[in-house]
């Protein structure tokens, strides 16, 4: 009876990791690229096109909106997954009307920036210190801002910490860590089961293509000594739940404001409360 019981835990085992190993591999690529259909090109006449190519040769591609006197603010602008710098139009004109110019690039995998995968910060902050190169080049004597939504959000907060070259950033929507917000998305459709399918992706991320994901992190940034950071989030987003604002909130107080918007969903503080968004942000940039 032991032996059985034995033999048939083993089984049970091999099932397990299988599942999971399977599971993972699926999950691991669906996260790490789009279809072709959703990466939508920026409209005609949307900002000054700008390229400039990343550390791995990828074409890294963004509308450039010069700030309206020279040596004046410039906000770099990063997307969501599935988004591109197209979803920043609102937001580039109320920079504008403030006197701010702005940079906003279509993430690698994203719009019409090359390369066909994503990395949830961990090849973009390096594409993103690029930008700031370029910036720095373009506008010289300007103080650099950011301002993230979702994945674009936790890409700036890893970007945040020693020797950054912003002052302060605003990020809306941020994912704490990519674990916590695979957990929840996977979560959402396999219940209490998903650590071993969320544990399997990492594995398969790391054996095929050399990836961390456990690195992905804004929390570990955002933990240590750095500039201000205005977190925006909405009560109601189920996409990446407020708790992860809360969880980079209480990891650093002395640098971290939180505007938390009643009612709001995922990434839609500019359309839900349109004034008060402005409010906030110009005056949290210009504080800063």
């Amino acid at each position: 009876m032991k032996r059985r019981l034995g033999i048939l835990l083993i089984e049970a085992l091999v099932i397990v990791v299988a599942v999971s190993g399977i599971g993972g591999a699926l999950l691991c690529e669906n996260a790490l690229h789009l279809q072709p259909d959703m990466r939508p090109a920026p409209p005609a006449g949307f900002g000054t096109p700008v390229e400039i190519q990343a550390a791995d040769g990828i074409p890294l591609r963004a509308s450039w909106f010069p700030p309206r006197d020279p040596g004046a603010p410039v906000v770099v602008l990063l997307h969501g997954v599935a988004d591109s710098r197209r979803g920043f139009s609102g937001i580039v004109a109320m920079l504008q009307r403030n006197g701010f110019g702005a940079l906003a690039p279509d993430s690698r995998g994203h719009g019409i920036s090359g390369g066909d995968q994503f990395t949830f910060g961990l090849k973009e902050v390096g594409d993103l210190n690029r930008w700031c190169d370029w910036v720095e080049k373009s506008s010289p004597g300007s103080k650099l801002y950011g301002l993230g939504e979702s994945m674009g959000s936790g890409i700036l907060l890893q970007a945040s910490g020693p020797g950054t070259r912003f002052r302060a950033v605003v990020a809306e929507s941020p994912f704490a860590s990519f674990w916590m917000v695979a957990h929840h998305r996977v979560g959402q459709l396999v219940g209490v089961a998903s650590t071993p399918f969320v544990a399997g992706a990492f594995v398969y991320a790391r054996l095929k293509y050399g990836f961390s994901f456990g690195d992905a992190s804004p929390l570990k940034q955002v933990s240590k000594p750095g500039i201000p950071i205005l977190l925006i989030h909405g009560s109601n987003d189920e996409n990446i739940p407020i708790e992860h604002t809360r969880v980079l909130a209480a990891a650093n107080p002395a640098r971290i404001q939180v505007w938390e918007v009643p009612g709001g969903d995922h990434v839609d503080a500019s359309v839900r409360a349109p004034v008060e968004f402005e409010k906030r942000v110009i005056a949290f940039f210009r504080a800063n």
